[in-house]
């Protein structure tokens, strides 16, 4: 009872202890370890300070030292670099001194390149792949602004998918294998089979040649009628069946099944996808990449706008401060001028916002704002009793100035100040200045406050409507970046749903690429089994052209059988059936495979087994052989070919020799016709064959539809947004929206012009393909008439060639019992002697025929040579006649005054002398010549001509034809100068 009491009473004299409300106040715990790390530290100091006391004694005790060495003086003292204690211990501390900087620089080094490499992967991870980064842009008055859209950079795995991306849709995609191709192929394929079934024994058309000196009309009669049965066959094998259905025709309906026009929705459970269509994974991946391009593209050009825009604001700012000064300069003037000054209220600047990339970018003053802030922060955790453990929170960082670029400039009240401030005091002078000034000088002073007043008011209108321009380009900026944003965010939408479909079709990519390779393989086996049935015709062929050179060796073996036997052999139709009697020859081996020769030089096989085998076939080949004497023996009983007695042995051997050339022939050709029967087998056989693979083909092609629509029912599933407004939705009940827009169908108005549009053409195109079939059945009845007056010919011509063989052999003459009949080859010889002889005098009439042209080229030459002569000759005589008339003239005017013989006279009379003297010298010459030609052979007569010259002339030309002259006699008048008539007489 008594502690209770006690208790009570101390707890009564005890204070009431307040509630720790301070954030700085430290718990019990840590104010124990406070007062542990605070007894440290003063131990430390503690410590610290004996060892600085120690110190400071013996740098006392050494400076006293020095002090009595340098009062010493003399002798006595003792050099300073001996009171050294550690001669090297300012070099140890140097260094030690140098090696600190190191270490300070390189971890300062350290520091520095830490503190970089945080910011260098922030801008890595976060701006290094971005293009543009969005900056925004306002404008000066309103409160309108534009930002550019953040684009990232294309990345180069998806520029280099872009280039090619052109490209890709020119070749289809795995899966997507186009049907139009096989069908050409197997209407080809189908062509060959149909076109060559039995080439075997055709031969190349050819047109029919005439006959030549070796064959006789009989033989070309017989040939025109081979080509003949060749050709009906050729049209024959290329009838088609029943069955056969034209590739263009087909082809032409598949283009019109898959351009019907028609729009065929998706969503129906007959829907089949058209090829063009078809999608797998890789195809949706470049549409994504296209998408992806095009968003950037939509993005890229509208960013060059903003940035267009940016630089033309920072340029009208420039040119605002510009002009804010130079209006400062004018109220400067002004106000000296008494009128008064309009304040600078406005000066723009460039927001941060503007220049994203200045933020890298620091300043002086940035970094003093800076220094003041930490300076701040620093005294202030020391104000709040914070410690190195950090257990006192230190108030945040102030945050850094601005930059020079995002601090406003001057406002209302200090241009007001920079520009009014004086005002007074100037105001007070203006009426003691003005009194002071002439009535010229205040004229002046009011004109120029006028042109300032009317720069300043300009000034300040081009800036407003610079301005104002300006926002209103910002503001159309603007508008057009809310429609763009919202085509990039529908564009946003359709990105979503090309990647859930790419993740949809690359679940089904294994298997649909598992069809493809498939269709791939059996498209490989078709393509392989085409080649082998063309090598295989072409083998075919070749075995034709072999079958034709055998034939024709055995024709050129047949004429020189008869050239053998001569005209009028009596032995002819017994040489004939030797010739064509077929005898058992033995067979002609090769050499086996896998034989060697021995030293003798025989064949030695390689193995014993081979040797058995060989002996069996050998026997087999002597029984058979047996056998065929045999058959030989009972067909024809006849005995072995012998000689007659008169008939000549080189003949008959020749007759020998020949048999077993055609012999051989024969052979050759039942070997060709093995391999043709061969041949004729591979190719049924891969004709099968390619059935069965088209069968393959088609399934796979109807496995990958089926796959394909399995893949469009899937990719049905997905939800599409369609952005739609209340104008374009037409699907009304009882003149109302509808509830559920469940049944509706989103459709462009294009489409359904498309659909109205498609009624007209379709129904053009019926009637244009009525007007077509209409021509066609015209066509075809013609075709059938024309048939029709065809076999009436036919007929008529078969009734009447009966008839004419009945009237003149009375009976019917079978043409190929006429063909096998021998032919008249001796007036065959003759003809060919004929026509010979023919080409032999007509090569010798044509040589005979170029010596004369040769002649009469060489007599046209002479007598052109003649004409020329005698031209010259008239020539001469018109010279003679003009110098004889000359020297008359020249004698009759001489006068007694010059009647002595003058020099000049003398030297010019001998000169014409001499000159007349050359020109008869040469006139005899030409009559010698023409003397000469006279005596020559005469030409054929010619009738007289008389050429009559005109009446100037006054003389006529004679032309004897007999003697192939002309002699022609002219009056004076005739040849100018001439004192004598001239007479020509030449060879014509």
């Amino acid at each position: 009872f008594d502690d209770a009491d006690y208790l009570e009473q101390e707890a009564e004299n005890l204070r009431e202890v307040d509630d720790i409300t301070e954030s700085g106040a430290y718990s019990l715990q840590e104010e124990k370890i406070k007062a542990e790390k605070d007894k440290e530290i003063e131990d430390a100091e503690i410590k610290k300070q004996v060892t600085r006391d120690y110190i400071q004694e013996l740098r006392n005790e050494f400076l006293k030292l020095v002090a009595e060495n340098e009062k010493a003086g003399g002798r006595r003292m003792i050099p300073r670099d001996e009171l050294g204690v550690d001669p090297d211990l300012r070099d140890d501390i140097e260094a030690e001194t140098q090696e600190k900087i190191y270490n300070v620089k390189r971890e300062l080094e350290w520091i520095s390149e830490k503190e970089s490499i945080g910011p260098a992967k922030l801008k890595k991870k976060f701006l290094e792949g971005v293009e543009m980064e969005r900056l925004e842009l306002s404008a000066f008055l309103s409160n309108h602004s534009v930002a550019t859209f953040r684009t990232l950079k294309l990345d180069q795995s998806l520029e280099a998918a872009l280039q090619p991306l052109a490209q890709a849709s020119k070749f289809a995609s795995k899966s997507t294998v186009s049907a139009r191709d096989s069908l050409t192929n197997r209407s080809e394929n189908q062509q060959i089979l149909q076109s060559e079934p039995d080439s075997l024994a055709q031969s190349p058309t050819k047109k029919p040649q005439k006959p030549t000196d070796s064959k006789s009309k009989l033989e070309a009669r017989k040939q025109l009628r081979a080509d003949r049965q060749l050709l009906w066959k050729e049209l024959l094998d290329q009838k088609p069946d029943d069955s056969y259905e034209d590739p263009r025709d087909v082809a032409a309906i598949r283009y019109a099944e898959s351009h019907m026009g028609d729009y065929k929705l998706k969503t129906g459970e007959k829907y089949i996808v058209p090829e063009n269509e078809r999608v797998d994974a890789d195809k949706k991946r470049r549409q994504i990449w296209g998408l992806k391009e095009s968003v950037w593209g939509l993005k890229q050009p509208f960013n060059e706008k903003v940035l267009k825009m940016r630089d033309r604001k920072q340029a009208l700012t420039e040119h605002i401060k510009l002009q804010n000064a130079t209006v400062a300069e004018i109220n400067a003037e002004l106000i000296t001028l008494g009128e008064e000054a309009v304040p600078v209220v406005w000066s723009p600047t460039m927001e941060s916002t503007a220049y994203p990339e200045n933020r890298y970018k620091i300043t002086d003053s940035d970094l003093v704002a800076f220094q003041k802030s930490e300076a701040a922060a620093l005294s202030q955790s020391h104000r709040g009793g914070g410690d190195e453990l950090g257990f006192a929170s230190a108030p945040a960082a102030a945050p850094p100035a601005k930059s020079a670029k995002s601090r406003p400039t001057t406002s209302a009240a200090t241009a007001q100040v920079l520009h009014g401030g004086g005002g007074g005091s100037e105001e007070s002078g203006k009426g003691e200045e003005g009194a002071s000034k002439s009535q010229l000088e205040v004229v002046e002073a009011e004109m120029r406050r006028v042109e300032l007043v009317y720069r300043r008011d300009s000034i300040l209108k081009s800036i407003d409507r610079a301005v104002r321009e300006f926002d209103a380009d910002i503001c159309a900026l603007e508008k057009e970046r809310i429609i763009l944003e919202g085509d990039l965010k529908f564009a946003d939408m359709k990105l979503l749903l090309l990647y859930q479909e790419w993740v949809l079709l690359k679940e089904f990519e294994k298997h649909d690429n598992a069809l493809a390779d498939k269709l791939i393989n059996k498209r490989n086996e078709k393509d392989e089994i085409d080649v082998r049935i063309k090598e295989c015709q072409e083998k075919l062929n070749g075995k034709k052209a072999e079958i034709e050179l055998v034939i024709k060796r055995e024709k050129e073996i047949q004429e020189e059988f008869h050239r053998a036997l001569g005209e009028n052999n009596k032995y002819e139709e017994l040489l004939t059936k030797i010739f064509k009697k077929k005898i058992k020859r033995s067979k002609k081996k090769s050499k086996p495979e896998g034989t060697r020769k021995n030293e003798d030089g025989e064949d030695v096989p390689l193995e014993e087994d081979e040797e058995e085998e060989e002996d069996e076939d050998e026997d087999d080949d002597d029984m058979s052989d047996i056998d065929d004497e045999s058959d030989v023996g009972d067909n024809e009983a006849e005995g072995p070919d012998e000689c007659p007695s008169d008939c000549d042995v080189g003949i008959f051997n020749r007759v020998l020799e020949l048999r077993d050339k055609k012999l051989d022939q024969e052979d050759v050709l039942g070997e060709i016709q093995k391999a043709i029967e061969a041949l004729k087998k591979e190719n049924d056989a891969l004709i099968k064959k390619e059935k069965i693979i088209d069968m393959a083909f088609k399934n796979t092609e109807a496995e990958i539809q089926d796959f394909q629509t399995q893949k469009q029912q899937k990719l049905n599933e997905l939800d599409v947004s369609v952005p739609l407004r209340l104008h374009q939705i037409q699907y009304l009940e009882r003149n109302a929206l509808p509830t559920n827009l469940s049944p509706s169908l989103v459709f462009v108005n294009d489409g359904l012009s498309k659909l109205r549009n498609r009624i007209k053409e379709l129904q053009q195109e019926k009637a244009d393909i009525r007007k077509q079939h209409k021509e066609l059945r015209k066509m075809h009845v013609n075709l059938i008439k024309s048939r029709k007056e065809k076999q009436f010919k036919l007929q008529e011509h078969q009734t009447r060639a009966t008839d004419v063989q009945m009237l003149k052999f009375g009976q019917i003459i079978d043409l190929e019992k006429l063909e096998r009949m021998g032919v008249n080859r001796t007036a065959d010889e003759l003809r060919d002697k004929l026509a010979k002889e023919d080409v032999k005098r007509m090569k010798e009439l044509e040589a005979w025929d170029d010596q004369i042209g040769e002649l009469k080229e060489r007599l046209t030459g002479v007598t052109r040579e003649n004409t020329e002569r005698v031209e010259r000759v008239v020539d001469l005589m018109e010279v003679k006649g003009r110098v004889e008339g000359v020297l008359d003239e020249s004698q009759s005017s001489v006068t007694a005054e010059y009647s002595g013989p003058q020099k000049k006279d003398i030297q010019e009379r001998q000169k014409l002398v001499t000159i007349v003297q050359a020109q008869a010298a040469e006139i005899d010459a030409l009559k010698r010549e023409i003397e000469t030609l006279i005596r020559k052979q005469l030409l054929p007569p010619i009738r007289k001509t008389y050429l009559s010259g005109t009446a100037s002339q006054g003389g006529q030309v004679v032309v004897d034809g007999s003697g192939g002259l002309a002699v022609g006699s002219f009056e004076e008048e005739g040849v100018p100068g001439s004192a004598e008539p001239g007479v020509m007489v030449g060879q014509v």
